[in-house]
C-alpha cells in the first residue's frame, strides 16, 4: 500500500525560518559583481582574499545544503533541527560581516 501524502495548510515558524535562511541566495548575482572589489583593499594577503572570494561565488551551494540538513534533522528531532538552522544563521552572517568589515572598508 502507497502512503497517501498530505500537503501542509499553513507554513510552520521553522519552515519560515528556512525561508529567512535561504533569502540570500536572491542576493547571489550582487555578491558576485561585488567579489572583484575585493581585489582593491591593500591590506588583504593572497590566501584571505582568496577564500573571501570563495565564499561569495559558492555560498548558495553551502546555505541550500545546510538547510536541507536542518530540515532532516527536524523531522527526526525538532530541537535538533532548529539547533543546526541558528547555527548555520550565526556562522553564515558572522562570515557575511567579516567579508564586508574587512574585505570592503579599507582602514585609513
Amino acid at each position: 500500500m502507497s502512503k497517501k501524502h498530505v500537503m501542509p495548510k499553513n507554513f510552520s515558524t521553522f519552515a519560515w525560518a528556512i525561508g529567512a535562511f535561504c533569502f540570500p541566495i536572491t542576493m547571489y548575482p550582487v555578491f558576485i559583481l561585488l567579489s572583484p572589489n575585493l581585489t582593491e583593499n591593500p591590506e588583504l594577503s593572497s590566501l584571505t582574499l582568496r577564500a573571501m572570494t570563495i565564499f561569495l561565488w559558492a555560498y548558495p551551494i553551502f546555505l541550500a545544503l545546510w538547510a536541507r540538513v536542518a530540515y532532516v534533522w527536524h523531522k527526526k528531532d525538532q530541537r535538533l533541527g532548529k539547533l543546526i538552522l541558528s547555527m548555520g544563521f550565526m556562522f553564515f552572517y558572522g562570515t557575511l560581516w567579516m567579508i564586508f568589515r574587512w574585505g570592503f572598508i579599507i582602514q585609513a
